[in-house]
C-alpha cells in the first residue's frame, strides 16, 4: 500500500502539478530534491542488505555510456557550472529510472501503474479539453457567432506550461494503458475506441505537429515491426486487410487523415513558418558544433552562447533550446554524443524486438506500445525539445522500464553465493547512496542561492531595489558563476544608486551570455559614470541584437543624444519607430531633449523602408490620412476594404467603426484584422472594445503578431516590460527574473494595449 500511494503521489505530482514548471519554479525543484532524498537514498541502502531491491537494468551499459559522455562534455564545457548541475540532476534521473524498473518488477506494482497511467491519461485529455472549451466559448462571445475556433488556444497546455506537452503525454500515457488495459468483449472494444477517440481529439486540438508527426511515425512504425518481426502477424494483417472490416477502418483512417489535415490547413499548422527563428538556430547549432565537433560546448552551454553566435539579420529569441532536440544533442555533446544516442537507440531495439518475439501477448502490446511512444517522443524532438519536462519524461520511460523490468527473471531474494560478489553489491549501494548524498548536498546549496535571488526577484518587481540588490548579492555571493544574478545584481544596484557595483555585475553578466539587455544597461551606468568610451563600446555590443526590440532601440537612441552621437541616435529611433509605429504620437519625439532636426530624417527611412501596415500607421499616428490613403494600393485587394474602414475610423466615422469591427468577426483568426481593429479601439478611446479586442487577440495567440499597440515614453521610473514582449532570458538559467529590465536611468516604454 506504502508503494501504492508513494508511486501515485509522485506520478500525480509530476504531470497535473508541477507539470513543465519543474525545471524552472524553485519551490517545485525542491519538491523533487526532496522526493529524491527520500526515494533514491534509502532504497539504495536497503539494497545493501536485502538483494531484491538491487537495481537492474538491461539497459544498464547503454546508460553508463551516455553518463560517460555526459560527464566528458561537462568536464570540457564552456559553462562547467551549469553543466555540473544539468549532470548531478542526469545522475538523480538515472536513479529514478532505475527505481522505477526496480518498483515494475513487482507484479502488484506493475498493475497499479499500469491503471494510473490510463487514468492519468484520460484525466489529462479531460482537463485538456474542458480548459480549451472554456477558452472557446469565451471567444465565441468576443467573435458574436459560433465559428471554427483555434487550435491550442491561449497555448493553454494545464500547468505543463504548452500544449506540445499535453499531446505527448496523453498519447504515450494512452498506448501504455491500452496496451495492459483489462478492456475485453465487445464492450472492452468499443471502451478502448472512445479512449482511442478521445486521445486523438485532445492530439488534434492542441495542434502540436511534433505530436502529431510523431504519432502517425508510431503508428507506421509499430506495423513495421509487427510485420517484420512476428510472421503470424504479417499473416493475420494481410488477412484482415482483405476483410469488409478491415476495409472499414482504412476508409475510416483516410477520411479521419483528410479531415485533420484540412483542420490543419485550415488553422496554419501545416507549416513551420516561424519568422525565422528555428532556421537562425540551425546556423547557430552549426557554428557551436565547428567550435567543439568531438566533445560539444557543454550541457546546458548552447542556450548561454547562442546569442554570441547569433548573426545580427537573423532574428533574436532567447530560449534554452535550438527546437531541435537532434541539432541540441550534436552541438552540446558532439560527436560523442550522436554516437551514445545511437547506442542507446540500439539497445531500445534490441529490447523492443525481443519483447515482440516472446510468446507473452501482454509483453507483445507492451512492445508495440513501446515502439509507438517513442517514436512519438522522437517526432516531437523534431520541432520542439521536451527532455526538460519531467512529465513526459516519465510518460515515455513508463512503457520502456515496463520492457526492461519484465525482460529480466524475478528478483532474487537471497544474497550471491560468492562472498566477494556479495560485499562488491553492498560496495556499490552503499557507494551509490553517499554519491547520491553529496550531489544532493551540493544541490541543497545551489538552490539557497536560487530562493535568495528569486527573493530578489519579489522585491525588485516591487519596487525595493536596495533590498533586492542586498539580496541578489547574496546569491552572488554563494553561486558567482551565474550570469542571471550578476545581471539581477547589476539592475538592482543601479537602480538603488550604487553604480560602483551596477557596472561590475553588469560587465560580468554581459561577457557571459551576450544579454542585450546587460549591455544597455552597461552602457548607461559607464555614462552616468563619465566613461563615455565605455558607454559607447557597451551600446554597441547591445545594438547587435538589441534593435530588433522597441525598448532596447528608444533606450539606445536616447544613450547616443546624450553621447553627442546624432546620426547613431537617428539609426536608433529609426528601428523603434519601424517596430512600433504605435508610439509616434509621444511628445517624447518633440521634447526640447529631442532630435535637432526633430524626426524628419528618422520618418525619412522609416517611410522609405517601410512595409505597408506600417507605413499605414506611421501615417495615421501623423494625422497624414492622404499619406495613409495612398498605402492602401500595396495591400492585396482583398484586405483593402477593412484597412479603408480603419483610415476612416481612425478619423472618426462611427459607420466605418462597425463595418470594421464586422470584418473583423467575419475572419476571427486573422491576427492582423484583430491587431487593426485594437489599434484604433486605442485611439478612439474605446475601453470596451480595447478589452475585447486584447483578449482576442490572447486567444488566438497573436499578440506579438499583431499591429504594435500606442506606446508612450516616461523617464524616472523603472517600466514591466509586457509578456510577449519580454526575454524569457530566465529561461536560460531555470530561475526566475523581473520584468523591469531597462534601468532608471533611461526612458522607459509603458504600452497602452488596456488603457
Amino acid at each position: 500500500m506504502a508503494l501504492v500511494l508513494a508511486t501515485t503521489a509522485g506520478a500525480t505530482f509530476t504531470i497535473l502539478i508541477a507539470g513543465g514548471a519543474g525545471p524552472q519554479a524553485l519551490p517545485v525543484r525542491v519538491v523533487y530534491d526532496v522526493m529524491a532524498a527520500v526515494a533514491l537514498v534509502p532504497w539504495l541502502i536497503v539494497a545493501t542488505v536485502r538483494p531484491s531491491w538491487r537495481p537492474s537494468s538491461v539497459l544498464l551499459p547503454a546508460i553508463g555510456v551516455c553518463l560517460a559522455v555526459f560527464a566528458i562534455s561537462t568536464v570540457t564545457s564552456r559553462v562547467p557550472r551549469l553543466s555540473l548541475e544539468l549532470f548531478a540532476y542526469a545522475i538523480l534521473l538515472t536513479g529514478v529510472y532505475l527505481l522505477l524498473i526496480t518498483l515494475i518488477r513487482r507484479p502488484e506494482t506493475r498493475a497499479h501503474l499500469e491503471r494510473l497511467a490510463l487514468l492519468l491519461c484520460l484525466v489529462v485529455c479531460g482537463l485538456y479539453l474542458a480548459q480549451v472549451l472554456q477558452s472557446w466559448t469565451e471567444w465565441w462571445g468576443l467573435v458574436g457567432r459560433i465559428a471554427v475556433p483555434p487550435l491550442r488556444p491561449e497555448y493553454l497546455g494545464l500547468t505543463l506550461g504548452s500544449p506540445n506537452p499535453v499531446a505527448a503525454i496523453v498519447l504515450m500515457l494512452g498506448a501504455l494503458g491500452l496496451a495492459t488495459s483489462p478492456f475485453r468483449g465487445r464492450a472492452g472494444r468499443v471502451a478502448a475506441a472512445l479512449v482511442v477517440v478521445l486521445i486523438a481529439v485532445t492530439t488534434l486540438v492542441t495542434a502540436s505537429r511534433g505530436a502529431w508527426l510523431g504519432a502517425a511515425a508510431g503508428v507506421v512504425a509499430a506495423g513495421v515491426a509487427a510485420v517484420l518481426v512476428r510472421s503470424d502477424t504479417r499473416g493475420r494483417a494481410w488477412r484482415f486487410v482483405h476483410t469488409r472490416a478491415g476495409v472499414g477502418v482504412a476508409v475510416a483512417v483516410l477520411i479521419m487523415a483528410v479531415g485533420v489535415v484540412g483542420l490543419a490547413a485550415l488553422t496554419g499548422r501545416l507549416t513551420l513558418d516561424d519568422s525565422g527563428y528555428r532556421e537562425g538556430f540551425v546556423a547557430v547549432s552549426a557554428k557551436l558544433f565547428s567550435s567543439a565537433p568531438l566533445t560539444g560546448v557543454g550541457p546546458g552551454a548552447w542556450a548561454v552562447l547562442r546569442a554570441a553566435a547569433t548573426n545580427p539579420r537573423d532574428p533574436d529569441l532567447y530560449v534554452p533550446h535550438p527546437h531541435n532536440l537532434y541539432l541540441f544533442t550534436a552541438t552540446e555533446f558532439g560527436v560523442l554524443g550522436v554516437v551514445a544516442g545511437i547506442v542507446l537507440v540500439g539497445a531500445l531495439g534490441l529490447l523492443v524486438v525481443r519483447a515482440i518475439r516472446s510468446e507473452d501477448p501482454r509483453r507483445r502490446r507492451v512492445a508495440y506500445a513501446a515502439v509507438f511512444a517513442i517514436f512519438v517522443f522522437a517526432g516531437q524532438q523534431v520541432g520542439d525539445v521536451l527532455v526538460n519536462v519531467l512529465a513526459v519524461l516519465l510518460a515515455v520511460a513508463l512503457p520502456v522500464a515496463w520492457l526492461d523490468a519484465v525482460a529480466q527473471p524475478p528478483p532474487v531474494g537471497t544474497a550471491s553465493a560468492d562472498p566477494r560478489l556479495e560485499r562488491f553489491a553492498r560496495a556499490s549501494m552503499l557507494g551509490a547512496a553517499a554519491l547520491l548524498i553529496v550531489i544532493l548536498v551540493g544541490i541543497a546549496r545551489v538552490e539557497s542561492a536560487t530562493a535568495a535571488a528569486q527573493d530578489g526577484v519579489d522585491l525588485a518587481n516591487a519596487g525595493q531595489w536596495s533590498d533586492a540588490s542586498s539580496r541578489f548579492g547574496d546569491a552572488v555571493a554563494i553561486d558567482p558563476e551565474v550570469p542571471l544574478y550578476q545581471f539581477s545584481l547589476g539592475v538592482a544596484a543601479a537602480d538603488a544608486g550604487d553604480l560602483a557595483l551596477a557596472e561590475r555585475a553588469l560587465a560580468a553578466s554581459a561577457n557571459a551570455d551576450d544579454y542585450t539587455y546587460a549591455w544597455l544597461d552597461l552602457a548607461a551606468v559607464r555614462w552616468r559614470l563619465g566613461d563615455d568610451a565605455g558607454a559607447r563600446d557597451a551600446l554597441v555590443r547591445a545594438e547587435r541584437l538589441g534593435l530588433q526590440r522597441p525598448p532596447v532601440a528608444v533606450a539606445a537612441g536616447w544613450l547616443h543624444q546624450q553621447l553627442g552621437d546624432e546620426q547613431a541616435a537617428v539609426h536608433d529611433y529609426t528601428d523603434a519607430i519601424s517596430l512600433a509605429p504605435g508610439l509616434l504620437g509621444d511628445p517624447f519625439w518633440s521634447a526640447p531633449s529631442g532630435l535637432p532636426a526633430g524626426l524628419a530624417d528618422a520618418l525619412t527611412s522609416v517611410e522609405r523602408n517601410a512595409a505597408p501596415d506600417t507605413a499605414l500607421q506611421v501615417a495615421l499616428m501623423q494625422g497624414h490620412y492622404e499619406d495613409a490613403r495612398a498605402t492602401l494600393g500595396r495591400f492585396p485587394s482583398s484586405e483593402r476594404a477593412a484597412y479603408a474602414d480603419a483610415i476612416a475610423a481612425w478619423q472618426g466615422d462611427a459607420e466605418a467603426w462597425r463595418d470594421l469591427q464586422a470584418e473583423t468577426a467575419a475572419q476571427p483568426l486573422d491576427p492582423t484584422r484583430i491587431g487593426l481593429a485594437r489599434l484604433v479601439a486605442v485611439h478612439l478611446g474605446d475601453a470596451a472594445a480595447i478589452t475585447r479586442y486584447h483578449r482576442w487577440l490572447e486567444i488566438v495567440q497573436a499578440s506579438e503578431n499583431a499591429l504594435p499597440i500606442v506606446g508612450r515614453v516616461v523617464f524616472g521610473q523603472p517600466q514591466p516590460i509586457p509578456p510577449y514582449l519580454i526575454d524569457r532570458y530566465g529561461s536560460l538559467y531555470r530561475r526566475d527574473i523581473f520584468v523591469a529590465q531597462v534601468v532608471s536611468l533611461l526612458p522607459q516604454i509603458v504600452w497602452q494595449d488596456h488603457e
